[in-house]
C-alpha cells in the first residue's frame, strides 16, 4: 500500500519499505521521520516528502484479511498449513517471487509458483462444480 496521502504519525511502530529496505518507524517530528532497524542497530531519517515513496510492510493478519480465498486455495492445492500459506503470500509481497520461506513452498519452486498453481487449481475446481450442477 502506497503511503502518499497518509499521516506518518499514524504508522509509529509499523514497518515500512523505502527503496526496497525495511525500516521501523520509531518517531515522527514536524519535518523528519526517525527510522530504526532493531536487529542491525542502524538508525535513519526521512523527510516528510520522502514518505510518499514508501510502502507499508503488511502484517500477517492483514495478509489473511486481504487474501482469505488465496490462503484456502494454497492450503488445498499445495498442501500447506495455514501459517505456511500466509507466509508464502507475505513473502511474495515483501521479498519477491522466488521467496522460499518453508520447505513446502521451496518444493513447489517458490511463492510465485505456489500461488500460480493454487490459482490454476481453483479454476479447475470451479469448472468441475459447474459441470456437476448443470
Amino acid at each position: 500500500m502506497k503511503l502518499k496521502n497518509c499521516n506518518p504519525a499514524d504508522f509509529i511502530g509499523r514497518t515500512i519499505l523505502y527503496r526496497r529496505q525495511a525500516w521501523y518507524i520509531d518517531a515522527v517530528n514536524a519535518t523528519t521521520i526517525y527510522l530504526l532497524r532493531p536487529g542491525l542497530e542502524q538508525k535513519g531519517q526521512l523527510r516528510l516528502d520522502q514518505f510518499a515513496d514508501c510502502e507499508l510492510y503488511p502484517t500477517r493478519e492483514e495478509v489473511l484479511a486481504q487474501f482469505p480465498m488465496l490462503v484456502r486455495a494454497l492450503r488445498r492445492s499445495c498442501l500447506l498449513s495455514q501459517s505456511e500459506a500466509i507466509d508464502a503470500i507475505h513473502g511474495m509481497i515483501t521479498t519477491g517471487s522466488y521467496y522460499t520461506g518453508c520447505e513446502a513452498v521451496a518444493h513447489v519452486g517458490g511463492s510465485a509458483n505456489a500461488i500460480g498453481h493454487a490459482w490454476r487449481r481453483r479454476h479447475n475446481v470451479q469448472r468441475r462444480a459447474a459441470a456437476i450442477t448443470a
